[in-house]
């Protein structure tokens, strides 16, 4: 089965006749790294995961080549508007083989690859972490007292309640306090990777939204 690829929800095979080759290839991202040199001393004190507490990621490189079975002539075209819409713009790329996450990078065409090959390569620089199609929406009514199970995959994820009335919300020894119909983004709550549980206290119906992503 032949697929193409989606920039910014454009599938290229439905609107050019475009198919995604073989020869897709996604980078895995490199870390960051600060190693600071010991004076006197042997090897390097590594800094890379301050102060975060967890690695952090170089933009990655994907690369492949979209086909199609006509020749340059008719493809030129095509390949002209793909450049004059999205050659080097920042947008949103799905492939077939993770269609619940999207990249998100700046886009490049390359010239036709060859005589009559029906066949333009392109390059992408993605920011690291794919990103799920849609925000995570977490939303439950709360008596009194509750609890709400967040799970997330890998990227830490900023979420924001908003509630229905005031309330307090603790994780942890974390507590903030939510007004009535704000969404609120408490300061330094960042989401781990797996499930956290955050403690409700109050009545309303609690809503809690953030951006999971994945390497």
């Amino acid at each position: 089965m032949l697929y193409g690829v989606k920039i910014n929800g454009v599938d290229t095979l439905e609107q050019y006749g475009l198919c995604l080759l073989a020869d897709l290839k996604i980078e895995r991202p490199a870390v960051k790294e600060n190693l600071v040199s010991i004076p006197g001393g042997d090897g390097a004190l590594n800094l890379s995961n301050w102060p975060q507490g967890r690695p952090t990621y170089q933009e990655r490189a994907i690369t492949g080549t979209l086909f199609s079975g006509i020749s340059d002539v008719e493809l030129e075209p095509i390949r002209s508007e793909l450049c004059n819409l999205y050659q080097g713009h920042t947008v949103q790329l799905i492939l077939p083989n993770d269609t619940a996450h999207y990249w998100r990078g700046v886009i490049q065409f390359g010239a036709l690859s060859g005589y009559n090959s029906g066949s333009i390569p392109f390059s992408f620089r993605a920011y690291p972490w794919k990103l799920k199609l849609t925000q995570t929406t977490i939303t439950q009514e709360i008596t009194d007292t509750g609890e709400i199970v967040l799970s997330n995959e890998a990227r830490p994820a900023a979420p924001t309640i908003t509630a229905s009335a005031a309330v307090t919300v603790a994780w942890g020894d974390k507590i903030a306090a939510i007004p009535p119909e704000t969404p609120t983004t408490p300061t330094g709550w960042i989401l781990p990777a797996g499930e956290t549980t955050l403690t409700v206290t109050g009545t309303a119906v609690v809503t809690v939204t953030y951006q999971e992503g994945s390497l």
